[in-house]
């Protein structure tokens, strides 16, 4: 898949705020996107570079792809939601302070697990496919009237399996 237009059918974003360009790998695992970081004009500084704090943005919206594109493939599709809010990231790590914009960049995001109505999403910006991580982070993502496991490839799997499922506190609470 590739093309603006093929974006614009899985992002509500248009104009300079669609940052991700082409997918170049999906599988029910994970996706990867195309950055072009020129495309980031509203953000990029004097000196032609970008903030990496960008990231989360690119992130974000490669999430974002990869969440519709699994409900395109999903016989479930019209149980899914469309819509999602990022509500935040942890383990956020930086490994540079800028993005060169003369560079391309790639954003993936994988490994979704489904607890409730929430979807924890492992991201990362890369320089190259298969390259070190110039940023990386799990990012928490709000997804109303999610299934359990619905966003998981093949078997589901959520952080709240195992012996006993956990409260909205996070306690263990006993199973029946």
């Amino acid at each position: 898949m590739s093309g603006d237009e093929d974006i614009a059918a899985l992002l509500p974003w248009s104009g300079p705020m669609r940052l991700v360009g082409d997918v170049l790998e999906h599988d029910g695992e994970r996706t990867l996107c195309a950055i072009d970081p020129r495309r980031s004009q509203l953000f990029m500084s004097p000196d032609g570079s970008l903030p990496a704090w960008l990231a989360l943005e690119y992130m974000a919206q490669c999430a974002g792809v990869h969440g519709a594109l699994l409900r395109r493939a999903s016989a479930r599709a019209a149980r899914l939601p469309g819509e999602a809010l990022l509500l935040g990231t942890r383990r956020l790590t930086l490994h540079v302070d800028r993005f060169d914009a003369g560079r391309r960049l790639i954003a993936r995001a994988q490994d979704q697990r489904t607890s409730r109505d929430l979807v924890s999403v492992d991201c990362a910006i890369l320089q190259d496919e298969g390259g070190a991580p110039l940023v990386e982070a799990r990012i928490a993502i709000h997804v109303p009237g999610i299934e359990r496991g619905a966003f998981a490839a093949g078997t589901p799997r959520t952080e709240d399996e195992g012996a006993g499922a956990r409260g909205r506190s996070g306690a263990e609470e006993p199973t029946a």
